[in-house]
């Protein structure tokens, strides 16, 4: 969908009623399924060069603009006095989202930087108590999120936080938690208007909250049987989380078995399990008019002591990122046929 508000309007915004399925207008549903929903979760410029618009929608890197990590090798690499970057960067098939990924990234160090020419923000990611970041203090600075939305003209619509990938109910009842107190509390923070079809979300003293971003990371890819079922887990765990939000549905990471060996027993697999999940996977999550944009997880992955290895298996490039690997391949040549 690029940069185009009309597309991003497309989306229906809806009262965000906790447990309580909220029915969208079947022309907001059929654009969201008519659209190319793939994304890439980091990457450099060249890295991200790698791969056709189909696969690059939309990218993020869990920073407000495409050069605030500048030294990671996973998000960062993206020289705009370079011709070919600064081509890239502008391309409007690829829409650079910017996200406030941490309660202490709310700093106004950063809101003068935000990404220009984005349509959307994402919020917290992977929010927990651990790192003072609990249903009610996400929800009690919700109208930060809500005013650096109403800085854009039109406002960015807004992502929720995204629970981890793991332990799936307890990340459902974390955002329940997070409604909820949104719910009580007054609200103030979100609006701007609705020029050109949308994009005001709930106003009038309520807060906003425009999709839902969740993650995945519960698969075993170790045969063709348990990848599909790992694949059909993942949907019944969207439909789910749809039922009881009534948003539409960023599934922002995922892949088969991210994680910490400690937490997940799945975690560090081979690319050949990732790409037997990822085969299932894609067409579900394409056939899915209440998911409108999923990107794995991830686009380049260092070796380190979660993922082991020259070439983790979750990676869509190579080890020294400069080719797709087989996985990426995949990801990258992709074809669903809508009819």
């Amino acid at each position: 969908m690029g940069r185009s508000h009309g597309a991003a309007h497309a989306h229906a915004l809806v009262s965000f009623l906790v447990c309580a399925a909220v029915a969208m207008p079947s022309l907001r549903v059929a654009a969201a399924a008519a659209a190319t929903k793939r994304g890439l979760v980091g990457g450099t410029c060249g890295q991200t060069a790698l791969f056709a618009p189909a696969a690059r929608n939309w990218q993020y890197n869990y920073g407000v603009n495409r050069t605030i990590f500048q030294a990671n090798p996973q998000t960062g690499g993206w020289n705009l006095s370079d011709p070919a970057c600064a081509a890239l960067a502008a391309d409007p098939a690829l829409e650079f989202v910017p996200m406030f990924s941490s309660l202490t990234a709310l700093t106004a160090d950063y809101h003068d930087v935000l990404q220009a020419g984005s349509a959307r923000l994402l919020g917290l990611n992977e929010p927990s108590a651990r790192k003072g970041e609990d249903a009610a203090a996400a929800a009690a600075r919700w109208s930060e999120y809500e005013a650096l939305a109403a800085r854009s003209d039109p406002p960015l619509l807004l992502g929720s936080p995204a629970p981890g990938g793991l332990k799936l109910a307890r990340g459902q009842q974390w955002l329940r938690d997070f409604f909820g107190n949104l719910s009580s509390s007054s609200g103030g923070g979100g609006g701007g208007g609705s020029g050109g079809g949308g994009g005001g979300g709930v106003r009038g003293g309520a807060h906003r909250v425009d999709f839902l971003a969740v993650h995945f990371y519960e698969c075993d890819g170790s045969s063709e049987a348990t990848a599909a079922a790992a694949a059909k887990a993942m949907m019944s765990f969207l439909d789910g989380a749809f039922a009881s939000f009534g948003l539409p549905l960023w599934l922002t990471e995922f892949n088969c078995g991210d994680g910490d060996p400690a937490d997940n027993p799945y975690a560090n697999q081979s690319a050949a399990n990732h790409l037997r999940f990822m085969r299932a996977a894609l067409p579900l999550l394409e056939a899915a008019p209440h998911v409108a944009k999923y990107a794995w997880f991830q686009t380049f992955q260092k070796n380190t002591p979660q993922h082991p290895g020259h070439n983790p298996g979750c990676a869509l490039t190579t080890h020294d990122g400069s080719a797709l690997s087989e996985l990426g391949e995949f990801y990258n040549s992709y074809s669903y046929n809508l009819e």
